[in-house]
């Protein structure tokens, strides 16, 4: 195959400027079909947002598919919640995204995340999974990709870190929702929960670094954030209600003796969710969670 760059043919190895948007056609050997792939990257190596700026997703779509995302390498559970949209009986195309800006910040802008009443739907066979009761807003360092065979692998969180992560810092509000559903078995059935009013809602605010043999395919996910193997060292906020805007500072808690060699390589996530068991489709409809200036220090 050929490839081609600004209308030049490409010379592998030849350096690229990635701060700008690039597009590459490749034809194949044939020469008789082509296709044009757009490369986006992202530089995630301060690990911080005031979210103060956001960008449009899916421009191109109908409105209710348009949801906003924080910049510059931020994803968000409203990827899941469009596909949700899909069966209006369940939520509706004019129903509000889980993730948001707000003018409620410390400063300037902040990320609303709000965990949403999706009423469920029982799957079919291995095309369709189960939609959810509850669909928690999240918002974290990665991208969000459809896994129809696991929804809870859709979220595919972190990007590369070439150095030892100190603490993470931010700022929060969290106002629990009021009836929470637990559910049972989130893998194969989350459109099946029972209420339980022992508990109330928790928001849910990690850093994690882990470990991998390749920057380019290996994540953590929905499925393993806090229990992969692979986990070097985490700093978990230990969240509750709060009215007011309230500072966190966790220091990162190296596992099992671990530590951080400059010779491996590693990869960093922030993950943060308006209910602490919405990875298992567990929590309260109406839990929202404010967050401001985010931040892990190095």
């Amino acid at each position: 195959a050929k490839i081609s760059l600004n209308g030049e043919e490409y010379v592998a190895g030849t350096p690229v400027d990635f701060t700008a948007e690039q597009k590459f056609v490749v034809q194949a050997e044939s020469g008789k079909s082509k296709r044009t792939y757009t490369v986006t990257c992202y530089k995630m190596s301060d690990f911080k947002s005031n979210f103060d700026t956001w960008e449009l997703k899916n421009a191109n779509l109908a409105e209710s598919n348009q949801y906003e995302e924080p910049a510059n390498g931020w994803g968000t559970s409203n990827e899941g919640v469009k596909w949700i949209k899909l069966y209006p009986k369940l939520y509706g195309p004019e129903d509000p995204y889980a993730v948001t800006q707000s003018d409620d910040a410390k400063s300037g802008k902040a990320a609303r995340l709000e965990t949403l009443n999706t009423t469920g739907q029982a799957g079919i066979g291995s095309f369709i999974p189960a939609i959810p009761v509850v669909t928690s807003g999240s918002v974290f360092t990665g991208t969000f990709k459809v896994n129809i065979s696991n929804t809870l692998k859709s979220t595919l969180f972190g990007y590369p870190c070439f150095k030892q992560p100190v603490a993470f810092k931010g700022s929060y509000k969290y106002t629990p929702g009021t009836t929470y559903y637990y559910c049972a078995e989130p893998a194969t059935k989350a459109n099946e929960v029972v209420v339980d009013n022992s508990k109330t809602d928790l928001p849910a605010m990690n850093a994690v670094l882990y470990e991998v043999s390749s920057y380019g395919f290996e994540y953590l996910d929905g499925t393993n954030l806090l229990t992969s193997d692979n986990i070097v060292a985490i700093a978990s906020v230990d969240g509750k209600a709060q009215a007011q805007y309230t500072d966190f500072n966790v220091s990162f808690k190296f596992l099992n003796n671990k530590t951080f060699d400059a010779t491996k390589k590693y990869k960093l996530a922030i993950v943060c969710s308006s209910s602490k068991d919405g990875d298992k489709f567990s929590g309260a409809p109406g839990s929202v969670l404010l967050l401001d200036d985010l931040e892990v220090t190095f």
